[in-house]
């Protein structure tokens, strides 16, 4: 054996033997810091199972499950909540600005006419992901009026809704202020 592979065995030795106590008293210097920590090391290593080597009583493995609860329970499933609320409000504000962006590219034969605009704008459209557009409108005019006989002035705005239902697992009374759970969106913006 080497000399090396002595202490180490001495120190694997079997536990029985009286835990030696760090010294207590150190000399005042400053660069004796390494020689402080050196001798609680030697103390340590010395002490055959005392100390943070001998304290293997498998605690980690009692509480593992209720940290893994805690964490699962009380950090990720609230968290998954709001990240599955976050996208579902996010896919139906897409939803609502790619119809938009359908009624400007898909312009009536004659854009000043507020009547083709109406003709030409569906009561209500199924976009991707399952959102039903409706409250298609059009707004003519700075006076923020919807377009009709009496308001004849060139179309300026567009505006329509949405609604978006939530269903929570773990924070249906923070992300919920209603009973349905379900928000309406809406959406509107000026031709160009």
């Amino acid at each position: 054996m080497s000399t090396f592979s002595t202490p180490v065995m001495s120190f694997w030795s079997a536990a029985g033997d009286t835990c030696e106590a760090p010294p207590t008293s150190y000399p005042s210097r400053l660069d004796s810091v390494s020689e402080i920590l050196r001798d609680r090391l030697d103390v340590k290593m010395r002490n055959n199972g005392c100390g943070l080597w001998g304290d293997r009583r498998g605690a980690v493995a009692f509480e593992a499950p209720f940290v893994f609860g805690l964490l699962v329970l009380g950090l990720l499933l609230p968290l998954a909540d709001f990240a599955v609320a976050g996208f579902k409000l996010i896919s139906g504000y897409e939803a609502l600005r790619n119809t938009g962006q359908y009624i400007q590219y898909h312009a009536p034969p004659d854009v000043t006419n507020w009547s083709s605009w109406a003709a030409s704008l569906p009561a209500a459209v199924k976009a991707p992901g399952g959102y039903t557009i409706s409250n298609i409108n059009v707004w003519c005019g700075d006076s923020s009026k919807l377009c009709s006989s009496t308001n004849t002035a060139s179309p300026k705005y567009y505006s329509m809704t949405t609604s978006v239902t939530l269903t929570p697992m773990v924070l249906r009374s923070a992300l919920c202020p209603n009973a349905a759970c379900s928000f309406t969106l809406s959406y509107s913006e000026r031709f160009q």
